[in-house]
């Protein structure tokens, strides 16, 4: 099928890749053809007369720095004028802000590199810049250009036979105009110490009259060196509460079986690491984490974080009551493994404590059963808490409490509720000591290594405030400092009761109970629009055809008549599993 031209005036096909005339010139037309065609010609002629002029306007080509590196060459092989840095102008080269020379590089860190040109007789100026190790074989870390500015790279120029690779450049996208101009590099340095750094930048100064002659060209070479770093000496656990129970807060200097523990001191990991292990990557938690392992009676710990100064893990189960030994190994099972001093730690069958959600306030780790915190408004940045209430069912989280009656193994985590293998237990929320059939739960918390979750019911006559909050294990009572803020009794009277299936009115509104806290649905006076809300917690949900809460157990929809029907599952609903909340 002929394809039409979009060229005002002509029509063809394209046969063979050539547009085929079909409609006559206009009168004219051939002499303007002729005209255009020789003014073309003229063009190319010029182009190519004066390549200076144009030709790395947008950018030099790979190798031009002359840093003495294989392959380079210099600005000069092109631009004649004089020789490198005989001009008047001057070229400098500062990182962070200071004169490169005087810079030393830290392994793996980010820095600004900027080049600095003057020639008060230039037009225009471009420039190029390349970092090498000090053979001038390998890129010595990495470099990006920014907006002004673009990468190129090569693999055959300066590289060694020995170290084949692409070579990095940075390069001018566009020469600025002008006598001066300040161009800015991003430099990553080498991630370990490669000796001394080469970095070389070369700069034209164009005169902008159109030919390569009358250039002047500069450049500049800084030799940095890396930041002398003392060897790394060898792990050394503190020799004072060097190994304390992981509620942290405490400093008890004894754990138990299955309990998290921390240890303090230094050089516990190859400098610069740090690392975390999440339940979900593996089904049980590792016993060397960024190279190091912490060996409890000899036996391998579960690591849940690692880091130069600290180190969170659980007391393996096969320990013993009694005092154990306790060390950090660096590079662990490697030939370069560095062993830390020993210490002792006190082992008893139980060490209860609660954990707290933060510091200041000293709240306990805590949750409403709809997986918010519980606690100040405003105790946790970002996170909108609120006071548990009477009558209302939380989770707390510590560690400690002993075995489950079905036994979990060291690092293993526990999928499903498994409830404490003793029966002698019992909490207290200020003076109040909570009755036995209000502790729902007390066990393993599904999710979380070496945490316990006890589930309990908050005493209807408690009165509002700042209370104490304990447990109580086998005889050996939990660490004192947890806080629990307990607010008014929800207001369930001042409205109808909803029931499933219930239909409210214009205007009307009902309220029903999800574990203590009242969850209200009021119709407004048109009948076109219904709301949910929860008082307590800050949350409202409303809509002109449905609505739903489902974390409460509401929800609710209009009929084609437009009731409003209220459905009610909180007889239904259940704890959710902690590991879907915020982690303690």
């Amino acid at each position: 099928m002929p394809t039409r031209s979009f060229v005002r005036g002509l029509t063809g096909d394209s046969r063979n890749g050539h547009w085929v005339q079909k409609r006559p010139l206009q009168v004219g037309a051939r002499y303007r053809f002729r005209r255009l065609g020789l003014a073309v010609l003229l063009l190319g002629i010029a182009v190519a007369s004066a390549p200076s002029a144009l030709a790395h306007s947008g950018g030099a080509r790979a190798g031009k720095t002359g840093g003495g590196f294989p392959g380079e060459q210099l600005c000069t092989q092109c631009h004649s004028g004089s020789d490198a840095n005989s001009g008047s102008g001057s070229i400098s080269l500062l990182i962070n802000g200071a004169n490169a020379a005087d810079y030393t590089y830290t392994p793996g860190e980010s820095v600004s590199v900027v080049v600095q040109v003057s020639d008060s007789s230039a037009a225009r100026i471009g420039f190029q810049l390349t970092a090498r190790v000090s053979d001038g074989c390998t890129n010595a870390g990495s470099i990006a250009p920014d907006s002004s500015s673009k990468l190129v790279e090569s693999a055959g120029l300066g590289t060694c036979a020995s170290t084949p690779g692409n070579i990095q450049w940075v390069t001018h996208r566009r020469a600025v105009t002008g006598s001066s101009a300040e161009f800015t590099i991003d430099w990553t340095a080498p991630d370990a110490d490669a000796g001394s750094v080469r970095i070389a930048a070369a700069a034209v100064a164009a005169n902008g009259n159109g030919s390569n002659s009358g250039d002047q060209v500069y450049s500049v070479l800084a030799e940095v060196a890396a930041v002398a770093v003392e060897p790394q000496g060898d792990p050394v656990i503190s020799s004072e509460q060097g190994v304390i129970l992981g509620d942290f807060y405490s400093k008890t200097e004894r754990g138990a079986p299955r309990a998290l523990a921390t240890v303090l001191g230094s050089e516990f990991v190859t400098r610069g690491s740090e690392a975390w292990h999440s339940f979900a990557a593996t089904k049980d938690f590792p016993t060397t984490l960024a190279g190091t392992c912490v060996n409890v009676n000899g036996v391998k710990a579960p690591l849940k974080h690692v880091a130069n100064s600290r180190i969170d893990f659980q007391v393996p189960t096969t320990v013993a009551a009694g005092s154990a030994t306790v060390k950090v190994l660096r590079d662990c099972e490697l030939a370069t493994e560095v062993s830390s001093n020993e210490v002792s730690f006190e082992i008893a069958s139980v060490q209860p404590a609660l954990l707290r959600s933060s510091d200041d306030p000293a709240a306990v780790a805590a949750l409403h059963a709809d997986g918010t915190p519980v606690g100040p408004k405003n105790m946790l940045p970002g996170i909108e808490a609120s006071p548990a209430a009477p009558g209302e069912t939380i989770s707390m989280f510590g560690t400690g409490f002993g075995a489950a009656a079905t036994a979990l193994a060291t690092g293993e985590v526990a999928r499903e509720d498994r409830s404490l293998a003793s029966t002698n237990f019992s909490v207290s929320i200020g003076d109040t000591t909570v009755p036995v059939a209000d502790i729902l739960y007390i066990g393993a918390a599904p999710g979380f290594l070496g945490v316990n979750r006890l589930d309990v019911k908050i005493p209807t006559d408690l009165s509002s405030g700042i209370h104490s909050v304990s447990v109580e294990i086998d005889d050996v009572m939990s660490p004192a400092g947890p806080r629990l803020l307990v607010g008014e009794p929800a207001a369930l009277a001042q409205a109808p009761q909803c029931s499933s299936d219930s239909n409210v009115l214009a205007g009307q509104s009902c309220a029903l109970s999800f574990d203590g806290v009242e969850v209200r649905f009021t119709v407004d006076a048109d009948g076109q629009k219904a709301c949910a809300r929860v008082a307590a917690r800050n949350v409202e949900r409303c809509g002109d055809q449905s609505v739903e809460l489902s974390r409460y157990g509401v929800s609710a929809s209009k009929d084609e008549m437009g009731m409003w029907s209220v459905v009610s599952t909180a007889s239904q609903a259940t704890i959710p599993d902690a590991s879907a909340g915020t982690t303690p």
